[in-house]
């Protein structure tokens, strides 16, 4: 089956589900400004990015849907960590079930050396890789939350497999665990396919208060990936 009518079919299943959430639809924006660019135990910018999105979301407090777009622009060098991501989501409870459309140009790591930067091209050169997650996120009782991510189509002939387990030691304290292989696990021979523990990690949060109407959140990450055998620091401010 085509990649198209794949993700025509999933796309639609999501967008279905949404409509049965149609109350306190609402839409909301924003931007992070991060010191370097680390995602899932990797560096993707060696300097400050800026990292905008938008979303749409509907639903109650037991069941929701959200559709929005993501990207990633470094600062100090304008290609460094471009990305530009598109996704879909549907939560119920604790869990959620999401869909996501990676678009990697070809100055990024994990675009692949024959990469397309047309962003319609979906054949063997093509600069995006398809998503599937599903995650539990973990409730007052258990602050414990497990996701496990999968890449089933698209610029990566591993289908690389990424997991992460999180556990909130207060509301603004999180340590973690992440592991995979193919992306996410490189070995010093040239293989790339090992499940291996790529990032140990705490997260700090707050919010500084500006004004009596007005506060900024940031964040902190200090981070081991030991997969690569290198130490990462990252800060972060939230608009």
């Amino acid at each position: 089956m085509k990649i198209q009518t794949v993700l025509k079919n999933l796309v639609a299943f999501f967008l279905i589900v949404g409509t049965y959430f149609s109350s306190q639809a609402q839409f909301d924006a924003g931007a992070d400004f991060v010191s370097r660019y680390l995602w899932r135990g990797q560096l993707l910018a060696s300097g400050s990015a800026l990292q905008p999105w938008v979303s749409y979301s509907a639903g109650n407090d037991n069941t929701s849907f959200e559709i929005g777009a993501w990207g990633s622009y470094g600062l100090s060098n304008g290609n460094d960590g471009t990305e530009a991501d598109l996704y879909v989501s549907l939560t119920t409870g604790p869990v959620t079930f999401t869909l996501t459309d990676y678009f990697f140009p070809t100055d990024n790591q994990f675009a692949g050396s024959d990469a397309s930067d047309g962003y319609f091209k979906y054949g063997d050169a093509t600069g995006h890789v398809f998503e599937i997650a599903g995650s539990f996120d973990g409730t007052d009782n258990v602050p414990v939350s497990l996701g496990i991510f999968y890449n089933f189509a698209g610029n990566d002939d591993d289908n690389s497999i990424y997991t992460k387990l999180a556990y909130a030691a207060s509301d603004n304290i999180e340590v973690y665990l992440e592991g995979g292989n193919g992306w996410y696990s490189l070995e010093d021979d040239g293989e790339d396919d090992k499940f291996d523990l790529v990032g140990i990690g705490l997260t700090y949060s707050k919010e500084i208060q500006i004004s009596e109407k007005f506060s900024l959140p940031v964040f902190g990450t200090i981070a081991m990936n030991p997969n690569l055998d290198k130490p990462f620091i990252v800060f972060g401010i939230s608009f």
